[in-house]
């Protein structure tokens, strides 16, 4: 009887996981989606991608960032999302909420009033 060549394994998937997925509501009632990716480093080993979804509205969008590192490339992500959201109609119609609240849905840094100096005593 005679040998079966050796099955070929699949690749495994090196891709990392979601690290966290926020939903979004259209007049109330759960609609749109925003999935955010772990960071992970290029094959050149200089250039990270945080990868993101914004899906469940009327535009869809999965993409990502870059960035020197991990954290530039997530930082460069969550200030992007709330822009892709204000592009949608149904931010624009003024239906689109997160919880409750509107734009910037909990997304973008807005750590600092740009009229005043932080006050070094006080974390944002």
């Amino acid at each position: 009887m005679a040998k079966h060549p050796a099955k070929a394994r699949p690749a495994k998937d090196t891709r990392p996981g979601s690290l966290l997925t926020v939903r979004l509501e259209v007049d109330g009632v759960p609609r749109g989606r925003v999935a955010l990716g772990i960071s992970f480093v290029e094959e050149d080993r200089s250039t990270w991608r945080c990868r993101y979804a914004v899906t469940g509205l009327s535009e869809t969008h999965r993409r990502y960032c870059c960035g020197v590192d991990a954290v530039q490339a997530l930082m460069l992500t969550l200030d992007l999302i709330p822009v892709l959201l204000e592009a949608t109609e149904e931010a624009k119609q003024g239906r689109l909420t997160r919880l409750g609240e509107g734009a910037p849905w909990g997304f973008g840094r807005g750590l600092y009033d740009l009229d005043r100096e932080p006050d070094p005593g006080v974390v944002p």
